[in-house]
């Protein structure tokens, strides 16, 4: 099915219906959309939708286009995945599900699911839905307000290019699902790495410590117990790095150009 973001922009363009509010309660009755829009696939189907509101009100992502004035100095993300099986490889790689920036105060500065073009000898899989893992089918679609990686993967580098400091909690993890360059500008700091909470917090022999146990022994905040969100993940980070930051800059204030080829890859 072609992806129907030519009609989202036409959407802007048409008379509006009706004030509406996003999911976070901010106005957005700006946005113009027609009643009805339609569209024609590859495969000769016609396709009927709302506009970009139905749409926007369809996704669980709470910022699909970037704030670029929230961005500060310091910024922290987290991703939650989704998986292909590549054929020729004979095993399952990750790519991004969703991706969720914050800064240093919390504020969502992008929010968004990603969609991959469908390649030959790879087939999408998703963990079951019962353990809640934070991404499914309806989620990928399209016409659910998910969005190309390319354009995910723009917006997250000029973000990255806009700050000095990214903050994630086994961020090797998240940053190899992204292409290489992505997040070569800018400096990162692991909360999962600092040493204090992996002797205190990391079970052996690896010693590296769940995002949520941080949470749950250090800020009184229990997080993934119903299901995961990257943005409650994401906030958690900032909050864990604000709480020793000055000790975690001593300790990781080297790490220069993305993420040391010597950097850890543990759960998160």
């Amino acid at each position: 099915m072609s992806h129907p973001l030519s009609i989202l922009r036409a959407a802007r363009m048409a008379p509006p219906e009706a004030t509406h509010t996003d999911m976070e309660g901010g106005s957005i009755s700006d946005i113009r959309v027609p009643r009805e829009a339609t569209w024609t696939g590859d495969e000769g189907k016609e396709y009927v939708h709302l506009g970009v509101l139905e749409i926007l009100s369809r996704t669980r992502a709470l910022q699909v286009e970037p704030r670029f004035e929230l961005v500060t100095s310091i910024i922290a993300l987290d991703c939650e995945i989704q998986k292909v099986y590549v054929e020729a490889l004979r095993k399952h790689q990750h790519r991004v599900g969703r991706i969720s920036i914050v800064n240093y105060f919390g504020q969502i500065i992008y929010d968004v699911f990603a969609y991959y073009d469908e390649e030959p000898g790879k087939i999408i899989s998703l963990p079951p839905a019962e353990l809640n893992l934070g991404v499914y089918w309806r989620d990928l679609w399209p016409e659910n307000g998910a969005r190309p990686m390319w354009e995910v993967e723009n917006n997250v580098r000029n973000i990255m290019r806009c700050a000095k400091i990214v903050v994630g909690h086994a961020i090797a993890n998240d940053i190899k699902v992204f292409s290489e360059g992505v997040f070569e500008r800018i400096a990162v700091r692991d909360t999962q790495l600092h040493e204090p909470w992996r002797k205190e917090y990391g079970k052996a022999p690896q010693h590296m410590p769940k995002l949520a146990v941080l949470a749950c022994y250090l800020l009184r905040k229990h997080i993934q117990s119903d299901e995961h969100s990257s943005v409650e993940d994401a906030r958690a980070t900032m909050l864990l790095f604000r709480k020793d930051e000055a000790a975690i800059e001593a300790a990781q204030g080297p790490r220069r150009n993305g993420v040391s080829m010597k950097v850890e890859v543990g759960p998160s």
